[in-house]
């Protein structure tokens, strides 16, 4: 950031330069605070949500589990980025955390991890495999299947009052500017 600064002229260069000789902190050789390090999430946690989330978030936190893979880079899959030439499936994802340095990147799809995949798989070769449309509908769906009201009382699902017709011109003869 000190250097983006000098460099616009923001600040002058000889900041950046008295910052570069500052030395880090060692581990255990100061008195700053040590972090704890951070300890894996326990299985039980985890399986404690899945009445929680959609098919799809579940599929994506099993995906995590078993290929160590980031979210971003499961969200973005699409079936023309899998090998699925092999008995392990490769998946190259088209970005990823550490492309801007010139890495690729191979996630190693097992055979576990193909049958949580086989049912995204099912579409264009160049759609995302978890669709957020997907995933809200079958949310919708849910809610509908749990509603205690009576679908012939309030909004039912696809329809809404204010863009009927009626409303509509109930709402014209309503307006200032509407004579009579």
């Amino acid at each position: 950031m000190f250097r983006w600064a000098a460099a616009q002229e923001l600040i002058p260069a000889s900041i950046y330069h008295v910052l570069n000789t500052v030395s880090g902190l060692r581990h255990g050789r100061s008195e700053a605070k040590e972090t704890e390090p951070v300890r894996p999430v326990q299985q039980e946690y985890i399986d404690a949500i899945e009445p929680y989330v959609s098919h799809q978030v579940w599929a994506i936190i099993q995906l995590q589990l078993l290929t160590a893979a980031r979210s971003g880079e499961l969200v973005m899959m699409r079936p023309c980025d899998i090998d699925m030439s092999d008995r392990i499936w490769l998946y190259n994802p088209a970005q990823h955390k550490t492309a801007h340095h010139g890495f690729g990147r191979i996630i190693y799809i097992g055979p576990h991890g193909q049958e949580i995949l086989q049912p995204f798989l099912r579409r264009s070769a160049n759609s995302y495999c978890f669709s957020p449309a997907e995933s809200m509908a079958q949310h919708r769906l849910e809610r509908a299947q749990q509603r205690t009201t009576p679908q012939k009382y309030g909004n039912g699902p696809g329809t809404n009052i204010d863009e009927m017709p009626s409303s509509a011109f109930h709402r014209t003869c309503r307006h200032p500017g509407y004579a009579e």
